[in-house]
């Protein structure tokens, strides 16, 4: 039944994730409108993520208590630094690709589970690991030689992301999902106010709703992900979220009409099978002792 839940809990969250990932997408506007940075958006998701959870400790609906303090500062600091790196790399890469790259990040939290979490993995999960990395070469243009530096800042967000979901089940462990999502919007918003003031652009009414769309279904997003975490692994659980992938990618190709190469369809299925075979297959974990309702 707490599998089940996590589960649906985990499949709502893609839908809101991949419905953000859209709405920044429309942020990007064309040339002859002011061009909306990472950082402006970031401000406002983690402005609006703040606001929202000291109104719940305000309301009593919530107690702030960090008990984990290594690892949800761990969260918070990863955390913000690969929303901002994921919003550029949508707005500078494109849809699908820069939403592919932010979903590396199951293959790079099954490494970190072996290392972090004590979970196994065994020759088979090796193996998929292996190809997605293969993947990854095709769509980085690593296997035509044609790299860019923008690539890697996509890619970058993959290993952000699975520190912070590695760091997420770690807390979850002793901490409630308030709490380690206030901690991302903590950090996030200190990283991001500078360099959304210094690059400031006033936006339109239609550029202000996007924006606040992209901060309500953040959080959607971000606390469903956060409480269904409690019920699935750090590999299981991150693979069930490539149902925004999927999604985002569709969006890409049938609105905003995408060109997407030949290396990039080649590197999604590589990174798309083996993360699959992960869900399926999934890391033996080590029972967790002590963990509480949050």
């Amino acid at each position: 039944m707490l599998v089940r839940r996590g589960l649906l809990v985990m499949l709502a969250s893609s839908v809101f994730f991949a419905a953000m990932a859209v709405a920044i997408r429309f942020l990007k506007g064309d040339a002859d409108s002011p061009h909306i940075n990472a950082y402006m958006i970031a401000l406002v998701r983690f402005a609006a993520g703040n606001l929202f959870v000291l109104g719940a400790f305000a309301g009593r609906r919530a107690r702030r208590r960090w008990v984990n303090w290594r690892w949800i500062v761990v969260r918070g600091v990863m955390g913000g630094v690969a929303t901002i790196s994921y919003y550029w790399s949508i707005l500078h890469l494109g849809l699908a690709k820069g939403v592919l790259y932010g979903y590396t990040y199951p293959i790079f939290a099954a490494v970190l589970a072996v290392l972090i979490l004590g979970e196994r993995l065994s020759v088979k999960h090796w193996l998929a690991v292996g190809v997605s990395v293969a993947g990854m070469g095709f769509v980085t243009g690593i296997a035509r030689f044609s790299i860019f530096a923008g690539d890697m800042i996509g890619l970058s967000v993959g290993v952000t992301s699975a520190v912070a979901i590695v760091a997420l089940t770690k807390c979850r462990r002793t901490d409630t999902a308030i709490n380690i999502f206030w901690s991302q919007c903590l950090f996030g918003l200190l990283f991001a106010i500078g360099p959304a003031i210094y690059y400031w652009v006033t936006p339109t009414w239609s550029e202000a709703g996007l924006l606040l769309l992209v901060a309500v279904l953040s959080i959607a997003g971000q606390l469903s992900m956060t409480s269904a975490y409690r019920y699935t692994g750090a590999t299981y659980g991150s693979v069930l979220g490539l149902l925004s992938l999927l999604l985002a990618t569709g969006v890409a190709v049938l609105v905003f009409e995408e060109q997407l190469s030949l290396g990039f369809w080649i590197g999604a299925v590589l990174i798309l099978v083996p993360c699959i075979y992960l869900g399926i297959r999934p890391v033996a974990r080590k029972r967790t002792a002590g963990a509480r309702p949050g």
